[in-house]
């Protein structure tokens, strides 16, 4: 016959051990779940910052972050000094008239009538896009191959 009583005794030490483990298991579920939390906020955050670019929109990681906990936030200074004065190159000015839509480097050089592309760089497409009046259509990609380039609405009311 065999006896109902196991092969140990359960003591004081063995519940307590049994209750550690208990709440390394809790902390380790909570810290998951929190941690989860975490990369979620920041795949939102990285989402509406890369739809953002799209638009034209240059507001960093961090601002979007503070606009998601319900602080206001400041827009980028240069953009509001380019609206009151705005600072265009001749280089630049020439760079707007030609500016159809969206256009490549190569279309732009051409309507140009330039053939330095390092040039049609840095004295036209560059110093455009700092100021705010171009923008590019794979803000994510500044050198890729099907890189586009267009007008900001400050680029518009400029040309106008």
């Amino acid at each position: 016959m065999s006896s109902s009583r196991p092969p140990y005794t359960i003591t004081s030490r063995i519940l307590s051990r049994a209750e550690e483990i208990g709440e390394a298991i809790g902390r380790a579920e909570t810290a998951a779940v929190s941690q989860d939390l975490r990369l979620r906020r920041i795949n939102r955050i990285r989402s509406i910052r890369g739809s953002l670019a799209i638009e034209g929109n240059r507001l960093s990681e961090d601002q979007i972050g503070t606009i998601l906990d319900g602080k206001p936030v400041v827009g980028p200074l240069r953009i509001l000094a380019a609206l009151q004065t705005p600072q265009v190159t001749p280089q630049v000015g020439r760079l707007l008239s030609v500016l159809r839509g969206a256009m490549s480097r190569r279309q732009i050089q051409a309507a140009l009538g330039l053939r330095d592309r390092k040039s049609v760089r840095q004295r036209y497409l560059l110093p455009a896009l700092q100021h705010g009046y171009i923008e590019m259509t794979r803000p994510d990609a500044p050198s890729a191959a099907n890189q586009r380039y267009r007008l900001t609405e400050l680029g518009r009311r400029l040309r106008s």
